[in-house]
């Protein structure tokens, strides 16, 4: 069905997106502005596919650039929430706690 069909395509274009980060090509893709962040962190709610929400926190890490500071986000604080509760929380997936954990330390600068 449509729903079903919709997260599928958004698992495989998650999925393409941190595989063009893994070559760490620079800019190979734009994400790490703060606005794609937002918008990758509303993937890490619990009604989100648990595939998708580990490609969620993926994508995250691949988008923090380690220069860049996001302490004036206005986003931020909601982001770590977020990364906080799915980095310990057991109906997750293993890589998405480990992922989950991860972004939260390079959200810290």
């Amino acid at each position: 069905g449509g729903e079903a069909a919709a997260w599928l395509d958004l698992e495989h274009s998650l999925a393409a997106m941190n595989n063009a980060c893994c070559g760490h090509k620079p800019n190979s893709i734009e994400v790490h502005r703060s606005g794609g962040i937002q918008a990758l962190m509303h993937l890490l709610a619990p009604a989100v596919p648990p595939k998708i929400r580990e490609f969620a926190a993926l994508a995250i890490v691949n988008a923090c650039r380690k220069e860049d500071s996001y302490a004036a986000e206005p986003w931020l604080q909601a982001c770590r929430l977020s990364l906080a509760t799915m980095a310990i929380e057991p109906t997750a997936t293993e890589n998405a706690r480990k992922f989950a954990a991860g972004a939260l330390k390079l959200l810290e600068n």
